[in-house]
């Protein structure tokens, strides 16, 4: 090897807020910051900080509706039930094929999750047709299209 090269010029922890608009970086050079109150990671790449795919985690929802049209919509890997009455429910996020979505349910009351779009179905259920989270219980759902989730 001729020479070596900094991969990481910046690496820092706080809050969100506290996160630097701009790292000064040296060119080629990889930012990381881990935003202790949202529980994320962002990466610098030169021109805005990017938030990857990985571990991002709701620790507090409250399922809420009665229906695919009126629950609540996560956007989030791992999502926490730590509110909601029985039967309420959450939506699934818009599928990516192989990126999973957990839910724990850490209510005593069973929740119900639905998929995300109208013509969004879990298993072979039906369109807009959720599947139980029982209580005190966890899934992990599969997408395998931009319309199919399979649970496990």
């Amino acid at each position: 090897m001729a020479s070596a090269s900094v991969i990481t010029a910046y690496l820092g922890a706080g809050t969100a807020a506290a996160r630097p608009s701009a790292p000064t970086l040296s060119p080629g050079a990889i930012g990381v910051y881990w935003a202790t109150d949202t529980l994320q990671w962002s990466i610098w790449d030169g021109s805005a900080w990017n938030a990857p795919g990985v571990n991002k985690t709701n620790a507090s929802v409250t399922a809420a509706g009665s229906n695919q049209a009126t629950a609540l919509a996560t956007t989030v890997d791992t999502v926490f039930v730590t509110g909601g009455a029985v039967n309420t429910g959450l939506k699934l996020k818009t599928p990516v094929v192989g990126t999973p979505q957990d839910f724990i349910n850490t209510l005593t009351v069973a929740v119900i999750v639905y998929p995300n779009g109208a013509t969004d179905q879990i298993e072979n259920l039906g369109t807009t047709v959720g599947a139980l989270l029982p209580a005190g219980g966890n899934i992990r759902f599969w997408p395998s299209s931009a319309t199919q989730w399979w649970a496990r």
